[in-house]
């Protein structure tokens, strides 16, 4: 039983594509139909692409894509730097966790003071002494009116 492009593209684990260029450059022969479509023979596939299972597909789900030096090498580094991007997130999250945990200590010890200072404001007021009300002063009688003269002395004495 023939395949046709599309099932021999899967059955080895590679694009149509990358297929029908293979058939165009004579690597893998093929039959053409009236309708324009190809018969490919699984042997003379399998002769070039080794055949893909199931466990291949996913395990790798990359096997269906055409994989050239460059793409393998932008596909490391790419990979390496989503590894950069992950650890350097996991360094920001550190960083953020660590502000968090400084941040509600000092709303902590905020509180503590806060409490201190309302303690010793209220224990201030109970212990301040109440000033003693004074006496009232007692009223001075006016002293009579000085007479001038030897009326007045006299008056003085005798008084």
């Amino acid at each position: 039983m023939a395949y046709s492009l599309g099932q021999a593209a899967k059955a080895a684990g590679i694009s149509k594509t990358s297929l029908h260029r293979a058939i165009q450059k004579g690597r893998v022969s093929a039959a053409k139909n009236d309708n324009g479509s190809y018969e490919i023979e699984p042997s003379e596939l399998h002769r070039v692409y080794p055949p893909v299972t199931e466990a291949d597909h996913s395990a790798n789900p990359d096997l269906g894509q055409v994989v050239t030096p460059e793409t393998a090498m932008e596909t490391a580094v790419l990979r390496r730097e989503v590894e950069l991007l992950h650890e350097r997130l996991a360094d920001k999250e550190t960083v953020i966790a660590d502000l968090k945990e400084r941040l509600d200590q000092s709303e902590q010890e905020r509180r503590d003071k806060d409490r201190q200072l309302t303690a010793l404001l209220t224990h201030q007021r109970a212990q301040e002494p109440q000033p003693k009300p004074q006496p009232e002063p007692k009223p001075v009688a006016p002293e009579p009116p000085r007479r001038k003269g030897l009326r007045g002395w006299l008056h003085r004495i005798t008084a």
